[in-house]
């Protein structure tokens, strides 16, 4: 039995550490840090290389700070806690909540300003001028009556994603933030160059009637109508369609109508990478027309919720169908693997009804599933081509024809 007086016995048992140099636990913090540096990318780190538009299109504190296809024209990059979206810029083709529009070009004159903004609102002024002119001869009286009516109508610019369809826009869905589609309308509610016309219509009408001494009468009618029409036509104008904004953008930029990784032209550009397994079907029908695709993707996982995802359909005439959608409409499952979009008025509305994207268990890729309803009339070659955008990743099938079916189209398997 142990008294108070008595010392509790240790054990002393010797600790290993290095007798010079850095110590090891320093240097597995360096080695750690050295590896994390090099695999992440942080807004504000001083570090750029373009390669990851998810969280960055420049970074302010790097040298340089913008990639190599910024247009001359681009804006600042945007600080760390900025307002808008930290480490991006007007000019990178991707729109973000403070901007209208971002068509990535230093093209001031088109449907977007250099500066992020619309157009300003046009004003349309339509004039009727009626002139009405009556003699009549008992003594010699002539009366001549003058009205000018003037009507001016004011059509303010449309605003694409307010789910408004206004003058100038083919589509715009309900409920859509700015930069969020649904069914064929692109980022730019297809807001490309179209045809305006004026007609001014000028209306002339005399009334003469002559009664003579005796009790017969005489009465003639002339009416003369002039209507004079003039046709405005914006062309496409032709664009360079070889830097990444450019090829990943969804738009015929250079007008020879191959768009995206369908135009050799983005070969050496933009990774378009193959779709695999893709059976797809066209489907007409008395209303709108069906659409039905999917794809497998091998690709690195991204967060597909802060992505765009996006599918396009065309061929050797141009596009088919656009479909588009903001990451962030998309639910995802409770681990993260599953991403669901459903919108049930698409099928008598248009637009994307459902999409799905699974990630592979084993991380190599995704799945890549649409459905969507819309005016498919266009498809009548058999050359046509399926695009797949998951952020700034593109994905195409191979150029095989597609086989004429009863209801419409089908494209090889896995072609």
């Amino acid at each position: 039995m142990k008294t108070s007086n008595e010392r509790p016995r240790f054990r002393s048992v010797p600790q290993p550490f290095p007798r010079a140099g850095i110590s090891a636990a320093l240097l597995t913090a360096l080695l750690v840090l050295s590896t994390a540096r090099a695999q992440a990318h942080v807004c504000g780190d001083g570090l750029f290389d373009g390669t990851d538009p998810a969280v960055e299109t420049c970074d302010g504190t790097a040298s340089p700070a913008f990639p190599p296809s910024a247009p001359a024209s681009h804006g600042p990059c945007r600080p760390v806690g900025d307002s808008c979206q930290q480490c991006t810029f007007c000019g990178d083709g991707l729109v973000q909540p403070c901007e209208e529009c971002d068509d990535g070009n230093a093209d001031d004159g088109d449907a977007c300003r250099n500066d992020c903004t619309l157009p300003p609102s046009t004003t349309t002024t339509t004039s009727t001028t009626a002139t009405t002119v009556t003699a009549t001869t008992t003594t010699t009286t002539t009366t001549t009556t003058t009205v000018t009516a003037t009507t001016t109508t004011t059509t303010s610019a449309p605003v694409c994603g307010n789910g408004m369809v206004e003058a100038g826009e083919a589509c715009d869905p309900p409920g859509s933030p700015c930069g969020a589609f649904m069914g064929v309308c692109d980022v730019n509610c297809q807001c490309l160059p179209t045809s305006s016309t004026v007609t001014t219509t000028t209306g002339t009408t005399a009334t003469t009637t002559t009664t003579a001494t005796t009790t017969s009468s005489t009465t003639a009618t002339a009416t003369a109508t002039t209507t004079s029409s003039t046709t405005t036509t914006t062309a496409c104008s032709p664009q360079p369609e070889n830097t990444q904004a450019a090829c990943t953008n969804m738009q015929d930029d250079d007008c020879d109508n191959l768009i995206d990784c369908a135009d050799p032209d983005c070969a050496t550009v933009t990774p378009c990478r193959p779709a695999r397994k893709d059976p797809t079907t066209v489907r007409f029908s008395p209303g709108l027309d069906r659409f039905r695709s999917q794809a497998t993707l091998d690709m690195a996982p991204v967060d597909v919720t802060g992505a765009r995802v996006a599918v396009l359909l065309t061929n050797p005439n141009g596009a088919i169908y656009r479909g588009v959608l903001a990451g962030s409409a998309l639910t995802p499952s409770a681990n993260g693997t599953i991403y669901r979009f459903r919108d049930t008025n698409a099928r008598s509305g248009g637009g994307i009804y459902s999409l799905k994207i699974k990630q592979h268990k084993d991380g190599s890729g995704y799945t890549f599933r649409v459905e969507s309803y819309a005016d498919l009339s266009a498809a009548t070659d058999p050359l046509m081509l399926v695009q797949f955008y998951v952020a700034q990743d593109v994905f195409i099938t191979s150029p095989a024809p597609w086989t004429r079916i009863a209801s419409g189209w089908r494209a090889p398997k896995d072609h």
